[in-house]
């Protein structure tokens, strides 16, 4: 099962995460649905237990279609809800696989009960989303015949379960679709990282080598300097050329550690916290989709680079595989996609 990797959220939540198997029904043959915890207002994640939108994102990360119920008692009111449509959401999955979903409308007591409601949930969606356009709301209800009857408003609804359902049971025809997605995405943010990578160490190996350079050269003309005056102010002496050369190697050494420790490794921090701070500007961006990943790798990177104890990964490395990460973008996906075409001709 491809849920190994949960059991890092600990054994509150482990023990609340159950299999349930169902014999007999077809569809559900090569189906499998999460339903996950209710969303909560008032209790923090800390209180569950486990991270909430950490789990959230890793379940969204491997569905093929993620439904977000919402019912008429609390239409997009909760805190956890924002959190999940504005952070976790946008970041594991995309936005095709989201379906949203008013849920009981036929506890509304009339028409004007249900528009409010309507009109509530996509006013908090607007919010949420940070969309202007409202994505479409499906609108299902019980079926019961006994307990409807007195609402007439409902026939005029239709009731969209079917089409919901239809979307359901057509999920895991686009599986190897979405992976082939899957690889796109993150083959393409995994090359734009190793791009900034390559020209951060680019630029802190070319400040090196000129820093280096400039110290050597200074250490040597002050080197010069002190060798010459010796050499004249005791050119009685016998052995006044051999101490020239001494202390000037002696005067070289120093000057060039003063350079390197007083003067160059400061600078060469500040360069190093200046491009971690302006990640975005070592690379330059073609249109929204390199500004899209530009941003989502943006916080990964600024981690790595936090992080003292970070792999120090030689520049040829890195061009070696970023070459690897550009033919998987540019080819692999393709190659998956004309395979899925090749298989729908044949089916």
């Amino acid at each position: 099962y491809p849920f190994e990797g949960l059991k890092k959220y600990g054994e509150r939540f482990a023990t609340h995460f159950k299999l349930k198997r169902v014999k007999g029904i077809k569809q559900l043959k090569n189906l499998a649905i999460i339903d996950t915890p209710g969303m909560l207002d008032s209790v923090t994640e800390k209180d569950r237990g486990y991270d909430y939108q950490q789990v959230i994102g890793e379940l969204a990360q491997i569905a093929d279609l993620v439904l977000m119920l919402f019912d008429p008692h609390k239409a997009g009111t909760i805190r956890e809800s924002y959190a999940s449509l504005r952070e976790t959401l946008p970041e594991k999955t995309y936005e095709d696989r989201l379906i949203y979903v008013l849920n009981r409308v036929d506890e509304c007591g009339n028409v004007e009960d249900l528009i409010r409601v309507y009109g509530t949930l996509c006013w908090n969606l607007s919010q949420m989303t940070g969309r202007k356009d409202i994505p479409r709301i499906l609108l299902t209800h019980s079926l019961s015949p006994g307990k409807n009857s007195e609402k007439s408003f409902l026939h005029m609804l239709g009731n969209q379960r079917n089409e919901l359902q239809q979307a359901i049971l057509n999920a895991p025809k686009h599986r190897i679709d979405n992976l082939a997605s899957f690889v796109e995405h993150h083959a393409r943010r995994l090359s734009l990282m190793l791009r900034i990578l390559l020209k951060f160490y680019k630029k802190r190996s070319s400040f090196l080598i000129r820093g280096s350079l400039i110290g050597l050269c200074v250490s040597l003309f002050f080197a010069s300097g002190v060798g010459l005056y010796l050499d004249l102010v005791v050119a009685t002496e016998n052995t006044a050329g051999m101490m020239a050369v001494i202390w000037a190697i002696l005067v070289a050494i120093l000057f060039y550690g003063i350079w390197g420790y007083i003067l160059y490794k400061p600078a060469l921090n500040l360069l190093e916290f200046n491009l971690v701070h302006n990640l975005e500007d070592l690379v330059s961006t073609k249109d929204q989709l390199d500004m899209d990943s530009l941003k989502s790798v943006t916080h990964h990177l600024k981690t790595y680079f936090q992080d003292e104890d970070r792999c120090k990964t030689s520049v040829k490395e890195l061009v070696e595989e970023s070459e690897t990460l550009n033919d998987l973008y540019t080819k692999g996906a393709q190659e998956i996609r004309i395979a899925i075409h090749q298989l729908d001709e044949f089916d």
